[in-house]
């Protein structure tokens, strides 16, 4: 009696559908995520496995200051803007200012790549890797607005389309390079996929290119660059704190336990990111421009009730699958070799679990541009996560890097809860106070 009238109102939620329009897109990504990872695990193993990830998070930092930081921030105000005379002015400015940080970028790591090398390898022979990665940046930061302009325009469509080509190209390109160079070949695809990206990303806007006419000549308001620049500013704290901490994290696992050690540690928590994926596809692609069009807080409140009835059974269903059939996935995911992470499984998980429940709140806070807390909080966590990581990991090995994240993820969540659904959400909140600034009701 209870559950039968509730079924179809659920059914017809937007979420719900968003979920399984983006649903083949994702399965892409996880299938391309799969077999690279396969390749990698085969050809590479645990070691260069770990060498790999080092350059990966550097590259997200590299490629967060390449795009100034502003994806989230496109999404917004083109969502806001859609189908308004002030959508164009803001195509035009925003990417302008996008290419700006490109180009910036882009020198510097050419200037810096040898410095860059030995901040990731210990050594400075992998130089070139970074002066590709300098060139490539602004290829990336172009595709990437694309991206987020079909995002913002909640043209679901195009934008799954797209992300599915990228993943698949990429997984082409990045097979056929480990294959022939190995480890340099895989370096070299991280790099040079952005550039792939970004050719394929224009036939996907050709109907949105008016947008851009003239971009050149049009000059920057201050209003653009501040409206921007909050959302730089919450993008720099997390993408430059959370790649960093993952640098850290691996670094001390190869000091006090071994390389083998840190590829293991990022083998499961890239298995851990094959089912967040289309979680945090949905998240990005509905939760966003969906929060941010809505200002009145009984609406928001549905909507993150809305969520939470949606993604805990999803994830519970996902956690627990993975969990079963965690020996079948090493094999098939892996390799033998990474046998030893299946003690992993259950706390990262859980961490996975908490994990996603916060970002329901999260997003909410990107939504609103609530900079002050969102600093304090992703701060918090990161600092918190590499402190605990660290002795844990003195003490335990790699479980203590796993249980950590666990640990640190379940707080995240209780804070979030706490702060944004029980106090900012209230109907009797004063949201003009400083912990709120930045905010927009």
């Amino acid at each position: 009696m209870v559950i039968k009238p509730k079924l179809p109102a659920f059914t017809q939620q937007s979420l719900f559908k968003v979920f399984f329009s983006t649903g083949f897109t994702s399965g892409l990504k996880i299938l391309s995520a799969i077999v690279l990872s396969k390749v990698i695990a085969v050809r590479l193993g645990p070691e260069g496995l770990a060498l790999l990830g080092q350059l990966t998070s550097f590259v997200s930092i590299a490629l967060l200051l390449g795009t100034g930081g502003f994806t989230n921030g496109i999404i917004k105000y083109t969502s806001q803007l859609n189908s308004t005379a002030g959508l164009t002015p803001f195509v035009q400015q925003s990417f302008k200012i996008s290419l700006f940080f490109a180009s910036a970028i882009g020198i510097l790591l050419i200037i810096l790549s040898k410095w860059c090398s030995i901040l990731c390898f210990n050594t400075g022979n992998y130089d070139f890797i970074f002066m590709l990665l300098g060139i490539s940046i602004i290829f990336y930061a172009s595709g990437n607005y694309f991206t987020s302009l079909l995002n913002g325009l909640s043209d679901y469509k195009l934008f799954n389309w797209l992300n599915g080509l990228n993943s698949m190209t990429s997984l082409v390109m990045s097979v056929i390079l480990i294959h022939a160079y190995h480890l340099n070949g895989a370096f070299i695809a991280v790099v040079l996929n952005q550039t792939v990206s970004c050719i394929i990303s224009v036939f996907f806007v050709k109907k949105y290119l008016h947008l851009f006419e003239g971009f050149r000549k049009k000059a920057v308001e201050k209003k653009w660059l501040k409206n921007l620049g909050k959302f730089s500013l919450m993008a720099f704290t997390t993408v430059m704190l959370v790649p960093t901490t993952q640098i850290f994290i691996r670094q001390t696992l190869i000091i006090h336990v071994g390389v083998t050690a840190a590829g293991n540690w990022e083998a499961i928590n890239r298995i851990s990111a094959l089912y967040l994926t289309l979680l945090l596809n949905v998240m990005l692609i509905y939760y966003l421009p969906k929060l941010s069009a809505i200002n009145q807080k009984d609406k928001l409140r549905r909507e993150i009730r809305n969520g939470f009835r949606f993604f805990v059974p999803v994830v519970l269903v996902g956690g627990i699958t993975i969990f079963l059939f965690r020996f079948i996935i090493i094999n098939v995911f892996l390799s033998p070799r990474f046998t030893a992470i299946q003690d992993l499984f259950l706390p990262q998980l859980l961490g996975d679990f908490f994990k996603i429940l916060a970002y329901l709140y999260a997003y909410l806070v990107i939504a609103k541009g609530l900079n002050i807390f969102f600093i304090i909080t992703e701060v918090t966590t990161t600092l918190l996560l590499a402190v605990s990581s660290f002795f844990l990991i003195k003490w335990y090995g790699t479980t203590g890097a796993v249980y950590s994240y666990m640990v640190v993820y379940i707080l995240y969540f209780l804070v979030q809860h706490l702060f944004i659904g029980k106090f900012y959400l209230h109907e009797n909140t004063n949201t003009t106070s400083w912990l709120w600034k930045g905010g927009r009701q």
